[in-house]
């Protein structure tokens, strides 16, 4: 661990070998990240990224931000120019973005005199980290990629001497416009870097506050526990604190990827961790400067979000874990040698093993989170299945699948069985009391505004029926039965979709409603035999004999369906009596 310090000193091995190397480093973390993580290239938008993709195609009003400029307004408006909504590009920049921190990582440790395989093994530890799920699945995880981008640019910078030390200030201002997240980094700078980055830390503060406050970011330090963004500076900054500590440092356990709020149970586990690091270092005579520092960046970096009371999500340490990682990477080199033979195959293939645990580790978190937003099942609260993961990937190649087919396509409509459509049910977890969801037909909200089917389908309106009529019915419109959370079906037979639908008014509706269904499906295919059939079960009902009779009249039971044939035989028995 002796290695690992803060002075200042010439690269070693030159530029040139250090530039070979960082272009290894980018390349494992390329591969250390794709093989965990290579299901999020496929993965939908959601959540917030419909936010700004309806401001950046100008569906919804958007007004002039500082708050994350360049990651929001900025990244979204033109990465929806360049590539539309083809979701492959958008998450290519992403894993891009993560390689190169993953280049940062390894420069930087470099930088702080680690060598070469040490500083290897952190950033393949960084590359697969569990913590880079979200970040790498969800498209808006690049205000995290973005941040941590330019905020280890700006270290580096800050790293050098003279002038060039102060290039470091745009860069960082540069992370604050990606997310805010990163205004408390500068409090670990004179630490690492010594008494000549006072200066430029306090100026990096000043800019963290300036645009704090420019960003209204200040009316948000409310306790009131109903706002999104609650926040308490109390006993909560610890526990906080304890859970993502824990988080990082147990990456083989399954844990949620995010959370209603801090768990207390981590904080005794956390604390016994942080007593055991610092027994092991007294034991072994190692300098505490190194452990000191890693703990300072990672207190520096999740320390704007410490005070939330909801919100907790492992990806906050995504930044933060970097000063632990190389540290690890230091260590686990001294052990190679010192259990070990010396050698630096011998750091290699240790160093190799742990990653290897890492990816492995990473994979397991990752098809345990991928149920965040995209299976019925989640315990997270729905908002249309998470705004909107799955359900919208189906709405979206229907209607791809159906402008394809038909070019002059101008409406795409959905509908269910009434009976589906159910009530809201409470939220799991503390959210707001009393606070609904919709479960049942989570199409139904994803269709809500009609921005969703434009966005992806420019010209195409999308809309959502609570019950068939004249204005589906035509040749400009393609008509889709939804079922369960995310299942849409094409129906080309109008009198099947009539059909479907008394089915339907049968459970919750009047019968008058289920006639007139059953009428109009008539309408379009009198050879409908299961509709012939029911409406003749209800005409008999009302006692209408002749009519049941003229509806049943030269039906034979093979070409009704086998659920409807024992109702067809109890009519015809009671038609005969």
């Amino acid at each position: 661990m002796r290695r690992v310090t803060a002075a200042q000193q010439s690269l070693p091995g030159g530029a040139v070998s250090l530039r070979n190397e960082v272009i290894v480093a980018a390349g494992i973390g390329l591969v250390a990240a794709l093989l965990p993580f290579h299901r999020g290239l496929g993965f939908p938008f959601a959540l917030d990224d419909y936010t700004f993709l309806y401001k950046a195609a100008g569906f919804d009003p958007a007004p002039f931000e500082v708050r994350r400029w360049l990651t929001v307004t900025g990244y979204y408006t033109l990465a929806l120019r360049l590539f539309g909504t083809n979701l492959l590009p958008w998450h290519l920049v992403a894993f891009a973005l993560h390689a190169g921190n993953t280049a940062w990582v390894h420069a930087l440790a470099r930088r702080f005199d680690a060598s070469r395989n040490a500083a290897w093994i952190a950033s393949g530890l960084f590359a697969s980290s569990p913590l880079a799920f979200t970040v790498l699945y969800w498209v808006a995880g690049i205000q995290e990629l973005s941040s941590t981008f330019f905020l280890l640019a700006s270290v580096w910078a800050a790293s050098r001497t003279g002038a060039k030390r102060w290039v470091a200030l745009p860069l960082f201002v540069a992370a604050l416009l990606c997310k805010e997240s990163v205004m408390a980094a500068p409090l670990a700078l004179p630490l690492l870097l010594g008494k000549p980055a006072r200066r430029l830390a306090i100026a990096e503060l000043v800019c963290s506050i300036g645009l704090f406050l420019a960003s209204g970011l200040h009316h948000r330090l409310d306790s009131d526990v109903k706002l999104p963004y609650a926040t308490s500076f109390g006993a909560t900054l610890f526990v906080n604190l304890a859970t993502l500590l824990m988080w990082f440092a147990s990456p083989w356990r399954a844990y949620p990827d995010r959370l209603a709020g801090p768990q207390t149970s981590l904080v005794l586990p956390a604390v016994a961790l942080l007593g055991a690091i610092f027994v092991v270092v007294r034991m072994r005579r190692w300098s505490t400067r190194p452990v000191l520092c890693a703990g300072v960046w990672f207190v520096a970096l999740v320390l704007p979000v410490l005070p939330l009371k909801q919100h907790t999500y492992a990806y906050y340490a995504y930044a933060a874990q970097i000063g632990w990682l190389v540290l690890a990477g230091v260590a686990l080199e001294l052990a190679a040698q010192r259990w070990g033979r010396r050698g630096a195959q011998w750091v290699l293939a240790a160093g190799a093993t742990v990653v290897a645990l890492s990816i492995v580790f990473a994979a397991r978190n990752a098809r345990t989170h991928e149920t965040l937003m995209l299976q019925a099942n989640s315990v997270v609260p729905y908002d249309a299945v998470v705004r909107y993961g799955r359900a919208a990937t189906a709405l979206v190649a229907a209607a791809r699948s159906a402008r394809a087919e038909q070019p002059t396509l101008q409406q795409i409509a959905f509908f269910a069985l009434p009976s589906e459509l159910g009530s809201g049910s409470l939220t799991p977890g503390k959210v707001e009391p009393g606070m609904v969801r919709v479960r049942k037909v989570p199409i139904r909200e994803v269709l809500s505004g009609g921005r969703l089917i434009p966005l992806h389908v420019p010209g195409l309106v999308g809309v959502w029926v609570d019950s068939l009529s004249p204005s589906v019915e035509g040749p400009e419109t393609a008509l889709y039965f939804a079922s369960g959370f995310n299942t849409v079906t094409r129906i080309t037979d109008l009198a099947e979709a009539y059909y479907v639908q008394a089915q339907g008014r049968l459970v919750l509706g009047p019968r008058s409603a289920a006639v007139r269904d059953l009428e109009r499906a008539l309408t379009f295919n009198y050879d409908h035999a299961p509709a012939r059939v029911l409406l003749a079960g209800l005409r008999l009902e009302a006692g209408r004999e002749s009519e049941a009779r003229a509806l049943l009249d030269g039906m034979r039971a093979e070409e009704v369906p086998e659920e409807i044939q024992p109702l067809l035989a109890e009519l015809r028995k009671v038609l005969k009596e």
